[in-house]
């Protein structure tokens, strides 16, 4: 029997197979210094939801406030970039007598995103567009066409300021999720 950080029996063999990438500590700190933008972006969305001039305490219930409606874009982001990358896939596989549906998503263990719940489609709606039940209602939509997400996602998003769901819809919209 071979010990939790034994070598098993074909130990001998190791120096033949190449080593794969090599992460560790340092290639954090590589990964880390590539991706500020993202951090710059999330700074951006703190500071959009507090007014000019305003004090900030070190715990503020505006924070907390932020977190919700912004993860809920963070999902939008990841879920439409996701059901993306199966499409081309989903796609092939589909005849005029069996076009794609909800299913090859599914098959896939994604989340099928209809077009109004993209959030690029949210970022592309014009300026004098309600936004916040656009955004609500994309929510219900996902929820609809994803039954084991009924229920889950955040909503609410008409009760945000229009000038902040801006900021946060254009802010997730550059993370390339």
């Amino acid at each position: 029997m071979v010990g939790p950080l034994e070598l098993g029996e074909d130990a001998e063999h190791l120096d033949h197979h190449p080593p794969r990438q090599r992460r560790g500590v340092e290639g954090l700190g590589r990964r880390a210094e590539g991706n500020t933008g993202c951090v710059e972006v999330f700074q951006e969305l703190g500071e959009a939801a507090h007014r000019p001039g305003e004090p900030v305490d070190p715990v503020d219930e505006k924070e907390i406030e932020t977190a919700g409606p912004v993860l809920g874009l963070i999902f939008l982001a990841y879920a439409e970039h996701r059901c993306d990358a199966v499409r081309p896939q989903a796609e092939a596989k589909a005849t005029a007598r069996r076009p794609v549906s909800v299913d090859d998503y599914r098959a896939r263990s994604v989340l099928y995103v209809p077009d109004e719940a993209r959030l690029s489609h949210l970022v592309e709606l014009p300026a004098d567009h309600d936004l916040g039940p656009a955004v609500d209602m994309a929510m219900r939509a996902i929820e609809t066409h994803n039954p084991e997400l009924k229920d889950v996602l955040p909503k609410g998003y008409q009760r945000l300021e229009k000038s902040t769901l801006v900021v946060y819809l254009e802010s997730v919209g550059m993370l390339n999720c």
